[in-house]
């Protein structure tokens, strides 16, 4: 039986019986569920990941899933528990990455921001998210930044690591949730070119 989720114009999928694939565990963690990180596919192959190779396999209480890498993305990975309910997942393509909240309980996918995310596991911003890599375009072309994000992909702060640096209000000019941020406007976010 295959289960979906929205995962902006895209859907998740969930079946629960594995994909009809040869398997290579890369990755196990462990919480409140286990979740397991496969790629189908032979060693030789390693390095030619063919959109959907790799898998997410969840179990937990009696329960158990996968999720395929939901497309246009090539790699579906498992970060880190957030809390009881969240797994940090985080998702690449030869593009870009972006990083997702997927709720346990409610197999609800959804996406935080883009960027590689790490949980921040102590210090003032214990609990938050940090986006790296996030990227942006002005006049003189992309530049790259970080950001402190919570669980729902509000900003919390920008970094300040970078060669040159950018106020927050021309960063901010494509959408970005910032309902929870603790910086001013003119704040000078660090980027990198």
């Amino acid at each position: 039986m295959a289960f979906t989720s929205a995962y902006a114009a895209d859907a998740v999928t969930y079946e629960n019986s594995p994909p009809s694939a040869e398997l290579r565990l890369l990755k196990t963690i462990s919480s409140i569920a286990e979740v397991s990180v496969y790629i189908s596919g032979t060693p030789e192959n390693i390095d030619s990941f063919k959109q959907g190779d790799t898998y997410l396999y969840i179990e937990q209480h009696s329960d158990s899933w996968w999720i395929q890498t939901p497309m246009p993305f090539s790699e579906i990975d498992a970060l880190g528990f957030v809390d009881d309910a969240n797994l940090l997942v985080g998702l690449r393509s030869a593009t870009g990455t972006a990083t997702s909240v997927l709720n346990l309980n409610s197999r609800e996918l959804y996406s935080i921001g883009q960027g590689e995310g790490e949980l921040i596991l102590d210090g003032p911003h214990e609990g938050f998210i940090r986006l790296n890599g996030q990227y942006g375009f002005d006049v003189d072309g992309r530049y790259w930044y970080t950001s402190i994000v919570d669980l729902n992909g509000r900003v919390v702060e920008f970094g300040t690591e970078g060669s040159s640096c950018l106020p927050i209000s021309q960063i901010i000019s494509s959408g970005i949730d910032t309902t929870v941020l603790r910086q001013s406007m003119d704040f000078c976010v660090g980027v990198e070119r």
